[in-house]
């Protein structure tokens, strides 16, 4: 039921949005330069490795790594990622075996889970145990700076999954969606490769002269007594091709809906 519905492009992507979090959380200028998400794709294993600052005990011990979602699970100021089950089902939808290392400035994390085994462990009382174990935590340390971030590495990848990684055309597209999702912030400076190629940004752009100028809007919305939602409008002509006109929408950094000419609202 867990990884049914989450295609697995979008499954990696999800990954991939929770460290471009942690990149806008340590550097909420907007500057990313020395930032970098790593992505190995490969048949026999994948793996993602950012430095962009680790995640937090307390977040891994009471929401990263555990089900479901509390009314406690505090907001992440612009997030776009999914910790909770957002992030483990990519892991139970790419295969069998996990491992998660993550640091920040002032703590160390490792977590292994083999998922066969996970699955028969049972509490005294006989019930299902879907708790995740620490394997290694320090708390209240100094990490160095070049040591802080996140690696996670699954294996024993399931077959479908295999033969999908093992796939020109699914890395090519893979890596084409992450490189669109993820326009601002490469423009920002963060740098992403798959399989050790750089993604490439191609902003867009809107065409402006003595003659034409791109229209300009800007608005907040009351968000229930919470913090504003704010909005900017740019409309006007650019030279894509025709199929590249249309909408694009961004949400907190990063693009959710693409080139759509439909009548969306």
């Amino acid at each position: 039921m867990l990884v049914r519905d989450i295609p697995l492009n979008r499954a990696i992507i999800d990954l991939v949005d929770n460290s471009v979090d942690g990149a806008q959380r340590i550097r909420n200028t907007g500057n990313c330069e020395g930032l970098w998400i790593r992505l190995e794709v490969k048949p026999e294993k994948f793996r993602i490795a950012d430095n962009c600052g680790g995640i937090p005990i307390d977040v891994a011990r009471d929401y990263a790594f555990r089900f479901g979602r509390t009314n406690a699970t505090p907001s992440t100021l612009h997030s776009i990622g999914q910790f909770g089950v957002g992030m483990k089902r990519t892991f139970f939808k790419l295969g069998k075996c996990f491992r998660v290392k993550s640091a920040t400035s002032i703590s160390k994390f490792t977590i292994e889970i083999d998922v066969d085994e996970w699955k028969t462990r049972q509490t005294a009382e006989g019930a299902e145990d879907w708790h995740f174990e620490f394997k290694t935590l320090e708390d209240e340390i100094s990490v160095p700076e070049e040591e802080q971030g996140t690696i996670i590495e699954i294996d024993r990848l399931h077959d479908s999954v295999a033969e999908s990684f093992g796939q020109d055309f699914f890395l090519n597209r893979l890596s084409q969606e992450i490189a669109v999702a993820h326009s601002i912030s490469l423009e920002r400076g963060l740098s992403m490769t798959l399989n050790g190629i750089p993604l490439l940004n191609d902003p867009l752009k809107l065409l402006q002269s003595d003659e034409i100028s791109p229209a300009y809007a800007e608005r907040s919305y009351d968000n229930f007594g919470r913090q504003p939602v704010y909005a900017k409008l740019y409309a006007g002509l650019s030279d894509r091709s025709k199929e590249e006109g249309g909408w694009y929408v961004f949400c907190n950094g990063r693009l959710v809906v693409r080139a759509d000419q439909s009548n969306l609202q």
